[in-house]
């Protein structure tokens, strides 16, 4: 009904490649909690993401406090 995926490659570094939310949950803020679970999980895990969904970047460009996990 929601998700965001980060698969990881071989370096370790997780490719956040999609994000999706059931319409029935859209504009109720559901993927930016999601995004910020990420967050938390990275820094926890002491990983890194690159960013190929246009969700996730958008997310980023608007979260720049969140910053410290991205690669480059």
């Amino acid at each position: 009904i929601a998700e965001v995926t980060f698969p990881a490659a071989a370096d370790g570094i997780v490719d956040v490649n999609h994000t999706f939310v059931d319409h029935c949950l859209r504009g109720k803020g559901v993927a930016g909690t999601l995004m910020e679970e990420l967050v938390s999980e990275l820094r926890r895990t002491g990983r890194k993401a690159k960013l190929s969904c246009s969700y996730a970047i958008g997310w980023f460009e608007k979260h720049p406090e969140c910053g410290d996990v991205l690669n480059g």
